[in-house]
């Protein structure tokens, strides 16, 4: 029997006795979970609102609207190229981006200007996804260079880098709790993280 066989045949063993220990331990896979629910149907959306003002080739600058009145009520700039993505902090009271330009800003609202930049010089890619920690202490940003960096929100410095992506970082979310982040990315791969 060949070297190759051998793999085969072990990887099968292997593939059956994971297969017994699922069934060990009462395992079940969503699609039996979800064998009974009703199917959603279809889902019919239609705009609601269209919010114009935006005028720019390159959309560079952030707008805050009243959607009570379709009234754009602030804009912040400071990017140098398009923005990709938004989340507000915690409190409500600021906000973070992140854009082509390589770096990711914290704005206040109460004081209608912007209160530090996230960047560093090794990092030259855009940024496609921002969230904040439950606490805000932290801030993660999703980047083209298959990486999600984390940044002190409130110093500015680079905290740490969650790497394991073969692909752009395409969206992040961070759990009510705040115990575990997932990262999206073009490899097609969702990783959570703890």
């Amino acid at each position: 029997m060949s070297e190759l066989e051998q793999l085969r045949q072990e990887a099968e063993q292997l593939r059956n006795q994971i297969r017994d220990a699922r069934k060990a331990c009462g395992d079940s896979t969503l699609t039996q979970i979800t064998a009974g629910l009703d199917p959603v149907g279809r889902i019919q959306m239609r705009t609601r609102r269209t919010l114009r003002g935006h005028l720019a080739k390159i959309y560079a600058s952030i707008k805050l609207w009243d959607v009570r009145d379709s009234m754009c009520r602030q804009t912040f700039i400071g990017h140098e190229s398009d923005i990709n993505a938004v989340a507000f902090f915690p409190n409500g009271y600021a906000f973070t981006t992140g854009s082509d330009d390589a770096t990711c800003r914290l704005f206040d609202l109460r004081a209608d200007q912007e209160l530090l930049m996230y960047s560093h010089d090794n990092i030259i890619c855009g940024i496609t996804s921002v969230a904040f920690s439950r606490s805000g202490r932290l801030l993660l940003a999703g980047y083209d260079d298959f990486n999600c960096n984390i940044w002190d929100a409130m110093k500015g410095d680079r905290a740490g880098v969650l790497a394991g992506h073969d692909n752009r970082v395409s969206c992040l979310g961070v759990t009510d709790d705040g115990m575990a982040v997932a990262t999206g990315s073009w490899d097609s791969f969702l990783k959570i993280w703890n």
